[in-house]
């Protein structure tokens, strides 16, 4: 009875046809599991029933129990096994954006991994073009890809500009990619805490008198923008209109368009 006993104890599913099973269905490889375990107990009533009826009920049960503490021991290894893959994949599952922010788990070759970050509104870098992030120079890394909603950007140029959204592959070593993504945390921590202005903006206009302080200036020497907080957009003289260069002198009787606070360009009057 032993080859008949084996082939009922041991199951013919081959473990890489259990894994493609489990890969396509993961509830799936429940009935082989309940399949498993009515082989055994099948197993082990032949067992006791032939011992039984070769020598007493008493050895019987005795050898039934016996085969009963194998099983378990065998079977809490593989419970034990499978416990810690589970637990595996659920640790990598909770700690997966912080894996795929560092890297930590695509090594390419010897210490250089490869990471991927989503750059944020708060973002050092949104809005500059590759060769102006410093990336490279301050931090050694590359840019080896950029995914931009269903775009991908394989090796992008230095003059590619990086946008919020964007999600960069990005090559370095452990240490590069962590200084990294803390400089990145640590800028966006401080763009978060930065106090948020409501003032009015409106598009105004503005007629210098000989008494206003920056007739005879020049739009750089005005500073209007550092010290009124405020943008010339046009320039009105007579029925010119001009565009407001760095080197443009202000008149006695220009009309100025400013966009800005009406209360600070109030005193440019």
């Amino acid at each position: 009875m032993s080859p008949f006993i084996g082939a009922l104890s041991f199951s013919a599913v081959k473990p890489d046809e259990r894994m493609k099973l489990h890969s396509t269905a993961g509830m799936a490889e429940v009935p082989l599991v309940v399949l498993k375990i009515v082989r055994y107990l099948l197993a082990l009533c032949f067992v006791v029933y032939f011992v039984s009826l070769a020598y007493t009920m008493t050895i019987g049960w005795l050898v039934g129990v016996g085969c009963f503490v194998l099983i378990i021991i065998v079977v809490s290894k593989s419970i034990t096994q499978r416990y810690k893959s589970i637990e595996k994949k659920f640790i990598d599952n909770l700690n997966v954006r912080e894996n795929t922010r560092s890297g930590k788990n695509n090594n390419l070759v010897d210490d250089l991994h490869l990471a991927y970050i989503e750059v944020s509104l708060n973002c050092p870098f949104a809005g500059d073009k590759i060769v102006d992030t410093g990336l490279r120079r301050d931090y050694g890394v590359s840019i080896s890809s950029i995914y931009r909603g269903f775009t991908l950007i394989a090796l992008p140029g230095k003059d590619v500009r990086i946008f919020p959204g964007d999600l960069l592959g990005v090559i370095g070593t452990d240490e590069q990619i962590q200084r990294l993504n803390a400089d990145i945390e640590s800028y966006e921590d401080a763009s978060e805490h930065l106090p948020v202005y409501n003032e009015q903006i409106e598009l105004v206009n503005v007629l210098l008198t000989k008494d206003s302080a920056i007739v005879g200036k020049t739009l750089v020497d005005a500073r209007i923008r550092q010290d009124y907080y405020s943008m010339v957009v046009k320039i009105q003289r007579g029925d010119e209109m001009l565009v407001p260069t760095p080197d443009v002198v202000f008149e006695e009787g220009d009309v100025l368009w400013i966009v800005g606070n009406p209360k600070n360009i109030e005193k440019l009057r």
